[in-house]
């Protein structure tokens, strides 16, 4: 706290108690609004960290995601040549036992082996949907967690604007300059 008796010391008396007082209570507030620019841009930077934070988390959500439809590809292109080559090994089998393509048992052979082919193709594109939405659901939530995290940050800003004006009201109140009349 900013005494006025040490501006009337530091004068070497020549200086009055009002302008002495006035001087104390302009040096205390430029402390506490000092104090005050420094914490609130201790604040804007932790926020900016945290959004940036926030936005690479988003990223990476992203990135799983593209990941997840990309695997997904991959696995049905799997599954049909797999397919493919069943057809060709089940075919070339056939003609070595003499029986005919053309046969009842050999097409519901085949219409069957197509049935669990396609049903596994849906298994493989829903389970590679569910992990795609999975990991945009996380981006989502950064997302929030961004815009969350901005407006407490502001929130905190003005608190903290707030507490210093209060501090810097009762440090003149309390020295109680001329310029100050309450």
């Amino acid at each position: 706290m900013c005494v006025p008796a040490a501006f009337v010391a530091l004068s070497g008396g020549t200086m009055t108690a009002g302008t002495a007082a006035t001087l104390a209570a302009v040096s205390q507030v430029g402390l506490i609004v000092g104090g005050t620019m420094m914490s609130i841009n201790a604040q804007r930077q932790a926020a900016a960290y945290q959004q940036m934070q926030y936005a690479a988390q988003q990223k990476a959500y992203k990135d799983q995601a593209d990941a997840a439809e990309l695997q997904t590809l991959m696995d049905e292109n799997d599954r049909k040549r797999k397919y493919l080559a069943q057809i060709s090994q089940n075919r070339a089998l056939l003609s070595i036992s003499g029986t005919t393509v053309d046969s009842a048992s050999n097409r519901a052979f085949f219409a069957a082996g197509k049935e669990v082919v396609k049903r596994d193709l849906q298994k493989i594109k829903l389970m590679g949907t569910e992990k795609r939405l999975a990991a945009l659901y996380g981006k989502q939530q950064a997302g929030l967690a961004a815009s969350a995290a901005g407006s407490s940050a502001k929130a905190g800003i003005y608190a903290t604007a707030g507490r210093g004006l209060m501090s810097s009201y009762g440090a003149v109140k309390e020295l109680k300059p001329k310029w100050f009349e309450v």
